[in-house]
């Protein structure tokens, strides 16, 4: 478990997918402390508990599909009061400045390395059997969704381009436990432009439980491109 989590925080840090631990002259304090730390936090966790990792992720999807007749539990119609986004004002740190010098360099390199040929991102298409992304049906009116778009600017969360794009997203909520809605876009098509994401062995539910997690200075607080 703590190789895998070594091998994870390299391939987030350099873009590349490790096979096994790799290791490259003498090791630095600054990198045993870091191992330290993955250490201690592993075995304060122990072995995963609860639910299979199948079963775990099940639990963190409020759905399991993106159609018309969605679950009532779990998806919420649009109330721009109880929409959860960052205040207005908003500054996410680009990604490329938490990766050190060559940080542009890095996350260019991945996004190009991960973008498909035309070609096949239409054979993809065609066979996703996706036709039209999910959209929440209040969406459809002009001033709310004009609305929300201002809104998302102001916060940061988006920005506009006069690029022509080449896949639409839309976007549909679920509800939270504190009652606030929590904004889902649907990206289903435009993956179909990239190659699938590499596996990621998900902590589940129980695990995170064990662990105080203190994430909101952090959300939302880092660009991605």
């Amino acid at each position: 478990m703590v190789e895998e989590c070594v091998m994870s925080l390299n391939a987030m840090f350099s873009g590349k997918p490790f096979s096994t631990a790799q290791h490259s002259g003498v090791v630095s304090s600054a990198q045993q402390a870091v191992f330290d730390n993955i250490l201690i936090s592993v075995q304060a966790l122990g072995p995963p508990v609860g639910p299979s990792g199948p079963e775990a992720l099940r639990q963190l999807r409020a759905f399991d599909g993106y159609v018309e007749d969605q679950n009532p539990s779990a998806v919420r119609a649009y109330d721009p009061s109880l929409l959860s986004i960052p205040s207005h004002g908003n500054n996410a740190v680009p990604l490329e400045d938490l990766l050190g010098p060559d940080g542009g360099m890095v996350v260019s390199e991945f996004c190009r390395s991960k973008l498909l040929h035309a070609d096949e991102a239409r054979r993809r298409l065609g066979a996703c059997g996706v036709a039209h992304v999910y959209s929440d049906p209040q969406l459809r009116e002009p001033k709310k969704y004009h609305a929300l778009i201002q809104r998302l600017l102001d916060c940061g969360l988006v920005e506009l381009t006069e690029t022509r794009p080449t896949e639409f997203v839309e976007c549909f909520f679920v509800a939270k436990k504190d009652g606030r809605l929590r904004m889902v876009v649907d990206c289903r098509r435009a993956n179909q432009c990239f190659e699938s994401s590499e596996h990621v062995a998900l902590c589940t539910a129980e695990s995170l439980r064990q662990r105080s997690w203190n994430l909101a200075p952090s959300f939302l607080s880092v660009q991605l491109t």
